[in-house]
């Protein structure tokens, strides 16, 4: 997925999520943590979507979810450009 965002798709990114982190998770990951994963027809990024814990979840539940799916995610940073 990551090698169909383009320098224009990581701008947009900058643009709109400004104080966020791009990662990357599998979508079975994300269920395997407890959560629900819908496509987000409404984004500008290939093969993004909305991962959402249960409407339930008490906090220290949610946090422990959180950590198990952070520590399956990969921080992504855009290559640099080469010259």
């Amino acid at each position: 997925m990551l090698h169909h965002l383009t320098p224009e798709h990581f701008k947009k990114i900058e643009d709109k999520y400004s104080k966020s982190k791009l990662a990357v998770i599998t979508a079975a990951d994300a269920r395997a943590c407890g959560y629900t994963v819908c496509d987000d027809p409404s984004d500008f990024l290939p093969g993004h979507v909305v991962v959402c814990p249960p409407k339930d979840i008490k906090s220290n539940a949610y946090r422990r979810m959180a950590d198990r799916l952070a520590n399956l995610s990969a921080i992504f940073q855009q290559p640099e450009p080469t010259l």
